[in-house]
């Protein structure tokens, strides 16, 4: 009896050790970053606000609304580059922002430039993309403007949250209308609410193509805004973000991104006709 119980103590104990191993290496296995955690969880979620072509946008891919962009191709890229699969989420501008922060994704990529002020709240990959800023009027005024001076003392529609917003609100005597869509704004531009709208000049083109009463007046360019556009993590997460700059390099490298640029283009214009 002794040696029987002696055998089952053994075991009790044995089985002990092998829970608490188990236990330790399941501990040792929480992911301890970002990166860990998008790899852990085989899938990269990115935030987009897709109503900028030709970043992001909607369109019609065989019978179902798609979102697509040369955004949205970089965005493959880095999910590929991981070696995981990609989520795409469509929000506001703004909340692709905040959304990095909050865990609600994991990067934005959303034509983002960089500024101190964000910089703060949030880490920014290296610059993927430049384009200058400009204004979209309504045709039958475009003549009326050539510098940035003409925009002193009008209403001027600009996209909550972004750079533009805050140069809008810089313009002598202007009133600024922001919004969450461009989409809108363009609305409010059409129906006479809004005398103009500042936007990158790829964005610009595209909505004037879109609009036959629309127009981009490219005379009108503002220096402030040369930065370009990156990608957006949580501040701190140096290892994803250091991955992405790698995926990123190398698409510059390679030349893809001017590819991505130029396909995208064409597709905007493509929704236009």
């Amino acid at each position: 009896m002794k040696k029987l119980l002696s055998i089952i103590i053994t075991g009790i104990m044995a089985l002990s050790l092998m829970t608490g191993c188990t236990g330790t290496q399941e501990q040792a296995a929480e992911p301890q970053n970002k990166l860990e955690a998008v790899k852990a969880a085989g899938k990269l979620i990115v935030g987009t606000s897709a109503d900028y072509p030709p970043y992001e946008f909607h369109m019609v891919v065989d019978g179902v609304d798609t979102i697509v962009g040369f955004d949205i191709e970089i965005a493959k890229e880095l999910a590929k580059g991981l070696g995981v699969e990609l989520e795409i989420k469509d929000m506001a501008f703004d909340a692709v922002l905040a959304g990095v922060g909050t865990g609600m994704i994991d990067l934005g990529v959303a034509g983002i430039n960089p500024t101190p002020e964000r910089e703060d709240a949030m880490d920014f990959s290296d610059v993927y993309y430049k384009a200058s800023h400009t204004i979209v009027v309504k045709s039958e005024n475009v003549s009326q403007y050539s510098t940035e001076a003409d925009l002193v003392g009008k209403v001027i529609g600009a996209q909550t949250g972004t750079l533009q917003e805050g140069v809008a609100q810089e313009i002598e005597g202007a009133t600024v209308k922001s919004l969450g869509k461009v989409t809108d704004l363009i609305l409010e531009l059409k129906t006479g609410k809004i005398d103009a709208v500042i936007l990158e000049l790829p964005v610009a083109n595209s909505y004037a193509n879109q609009n036959e009463d629309l127009d981009v007046a490219d005379s009108v360019v503002f220096e402030k805004m040369e930065g370009g556009s990156s990608v957006i993590t949580a501040e701190g997460e140096t290892e994803l973000m250091a991955a992405v700059n790698e995926i990123l390099a190398q698409l510059i490298k390679d030349g893809k991104i001017d590819t991505f640029v130029a396909d995208a283009t064409m597709l905007a214009e493509q929704v236009a006709e």
